[in-house]
């Protein structure tokens, strides 16, 4: 399916749903309908990596004449630029990657875009995690570094972004005592 239409039938569920009443649900329901929502909110920020992705991949910032995605972005979308910023730095660690030669390559934190996409972890919670594992030694082991993506992302899972960066400190401490 075209990415265009595939736009299009959200824009018309987004419209069902403004149109739908909840008065009829029961509390469980509601809360049912309020986490569903969710969830599908989530896996649509997931969406924004890879369009912003193609963004870069096409130079548009440059051909617009426009300093970098994250200003084209606030332009475009109307938000501010700390918000442009932390969609493209997102972008950049959750989104496709292309080699030099054109192969297709994995997100750079695999984890966190796999369960970024089925809606488990919010904007925050991605962020934290972002620059938890970027505020790690250089020197760190790979295996390393993927496990302690997955212990920040198991972690989110049960935990809202401001435990989960009690959780990332802790983290960075233990892998990093000296600090910098």
């Amino acid at each position: 399916m075209a990415c265009a239409a595939a736009a299009a039938k959200v824009a018309a569920a987004v419209g069902e749903l403004l149109a739908a009443s909840c008065g009829p649900l029961t509390d469980e329901g509601l809360l049912e309908v309020l986490r569903s929502v969710e969830v599908s909110r989530r896996r649509l920020e997931s969406f924004d990596s890879a369009v912003i992705g193609e963004i870069q991949a096409r130079n548009l910032p440059g051909r617009l004449v426009v300093r970098s995605a994250a200003r084209l972005l606030s332009g475009v979308l109307r938000i501010s630029p700390g918000e442009a910023g932390r969609r493209v730095r997102q972008a950049d660690v959750l989104g496709p990657r292309v080699s030099l030669t054109g192969q297709r390559l994995a997100p750079v934190l695999p984890v966190t875009a796999a369960t970024r996409a089925a809606g488990v972890l919010s904007a925050e919670q991605v962020e934290v995690i972002r620059a938890a594992l970027h505020r790690l030694p250089a020197g760190l082991p790979v295996p390393e570094v993927e496990r302690a993506e997955r212990l920040l992302v198991q972690a989110a899972a049960g935990l809202d972004a401001a435990a989960l960066g009690g959780v990332a400190r802790r983290l960075i401490d233990t892998l990093d005592p000296d600090g910098v």
